[in-house]
C-alpha cells in the first residue's frame, strides 16, 4: 500500500483546490464575460491578488527581500501574464470553455520549441514527436477549412503563445528571485 507523509498529501490537496479554484474562475469569467468588460474583471482579478499576496510576502521574506532583483524582467513577465490573460478572457467569452482551454494548451508546444535557443537544452526526437502530434491535435480543435475561424479562436492561441513566453522568463527568474515573487 502507498504510504503519503504530510507533505506530500498537502501538496496533493492544494493542487486539487487550486486546480478546481481555476475552473471555478474561468466558469465565472465565461458568465460575466458577456455582462462586464473584460479589463473590468482583469483590474478586479489582479487587484485582489496583490492585496492577498502583499501581506504573505511581507510577512514572510519581509520588506528588503520582495523587490526584485531583475525588474525589467518581472515587468515584462506581468506585462504578458495580463495581456495573455486578457486574450484567454476574450476567447472563453467568445468559443466555448472546453476549446478556449485546450488551444491555451499550446504553450508547452512553443516553450518545447523555444528551449533550445534560450537555455540550450537538448530536445530530443520523441519530445520533437510530442509536439507534432500536438499541434496536429491543435488543428483538430481549430478545425481549418470546416468552418469560419472565430477571433475567440485566434484569441487562444495567441494567448497560449504569450503564455509560453511569460513561462520562459519564469524559468530564467526562478533561480535568482525570490520563489513568491516568480509564483
Amino acid at each position: 500500500m502507498l504510504r503519503l507523509d504530510n507533505h506530500n498529501l498537502r501538496a496533493i490537496i492544494l493542487m486539487i483546490a487550486a486546480s478546481s479554484a481555476f475552473a471555478m474562475k474561468d466558469g465565472f469569467v465565461k458568465s460575466f464575460g458577456g455582462l462586464y468588460p473584460i479589463t473590468e474583471i482583469l483590474s478586479a482579478q489582479y487587484t485582489f491578488q496583490f492585496l492577498l499576496f502583499l501581506p504573505l510576502l511581507l510577512i514572510r521574506y519581509g520588506p528588503s527581500k520582495i523587490f526584485p532583483k531583475k525588474l525589467f524582467l518581472q515587468f515584462l513577465r506581468g506585462i504578458l501574464a495580463i495581456i495573455a490573460v486578457a486574450f484567454f478572457y476574450y476567447s472563453i467569452s467568445n468559443i466555448p470553455l472546453a476549446d478556449a482551454t485546450a488551444l491555451v494548451f499550446i504553450s508547452p508546444l512553443v516553450i518545447t520549441a523555444l528551449t533550445p535557443m534560450t537555455f540550450g537544452d537538448k530536445v530530443g526526437v520523441r519530445r520533437w514527436c510530442a509536439v507534432i502530434i500536438g499541434f496536429c491535435g491543435i488543428l483538430i480543435i481549430i478545425k481549418p477549412g470546416f468552418e469560419e475561424i472565430n477571433t475567440g479562436t485566434f484569441a487562444a492561441v495567441a494567448a497560449g503563445i504569450i503564455y509560453a513566453f511569460f513561462q520562459i522568463i519564469t524559468r530564467k527568474l526562478s533561480d535568482e528571485e525570490v520563489p513568491l515573487l516568480t509564483a
